[in-house]
């Protein structure tokens, strides 16, 4: 979160609107709670803040992925054969090295990662009223659940939730000009209470003053980006 902080100073974007998808929407609420004043908006694809179980498989055990295959054709086959819920991902990061065919994400950083980021952000959530919140939910998500995206909408202030029909988790890359356009109406001042696509949903809790809850304490997270 801190790094994201300084990049925003940085670069002179504060308040930005930040867009944060899965896991990193514990970071995004992280950010709007303890630094409100550099988030004009958030908008949160596909993320959940209760990231554990029964309601989601928080970590995705990639220790067996091949550091290195010989083709990206035996680097395909080796993540399909894994059962993974989509290969898109891990395919899009992969690249040709002198020693073979690998990934430019580095799988010990991800599972860190990804254990950093398991558990109950919900405290976090809500406490992170403010700047407006814009929840986008793939119809066929493994992450956020249909009982969990309402939950988020309606429990904090200012939160719209819109869902994505036919996508799954990777929303981006199932609907990309679905995706680009919730994203931008998201990101505007008015948020998208102005607009409401064909097949999609849509709820809004009025804004209320934030939460005077000492912040949540933060746990480190290493990017992978």
């Amino acid at each position: 979160m801190a790094d994201t902080a300084a990049l925003l100073h940085a670069l002179d974007l504060n308040p930005a609107a930040v867009l944060s998808h899965a896991m990193d929407g514990a970071l995004a609420s992280l950010l709007a709670e303890r630094r409100p004043e550099l988030v004009q908006a958030l908008v949160v694809a596909d993320a959940t803040i209760k990231n554990q179980p029964p309601k989601t498989r928080p970590i995705l055990d990639i220790t067996d992925r091949p550091r290195r295959a010989p083709s990206l054709a035996a680097l395909r086959k080796a993540v399909e054969a894994r059962a993974n819920p989509d290969t898109t991902y891990f395919l899009d990061s992969a690249h040709r090295s002198p020693d073979g065919w690998g990934f430019l994400i580095d799988q010990a950083d991800l599972m860190t990662s990804q254990a950093a980021l398991a558990g109950d952000f919900s405290a976090a959530w809500l406490r992170s009223a403010g700047p407006p919140a814009h929840l986008l939910r793939a119809e066929h998500s493994f992450l956020l659940t249909p009982a969990t995206a309402p939950w988020m909408a309606d429990a904090r202030p200012d939160t719209t939730l819109r869902e994505l029909p036919a996508c799954g988790h990777w929303l981006h890359t199932d609907d990309p000009a679905g995706f680009a356009e919730a994203v931008a109406v998201s990101s505007t001042a008015d948020g998208p209470a102005r607009t409401r696509s064909p097949g999609t949903a849509e709820r809004r809790r009025p804004r209320t003053q934030p939460s005077n809850h000492p912040p949540t304490p933060l746990r480190e997270h290493r990017s992978t980006s």
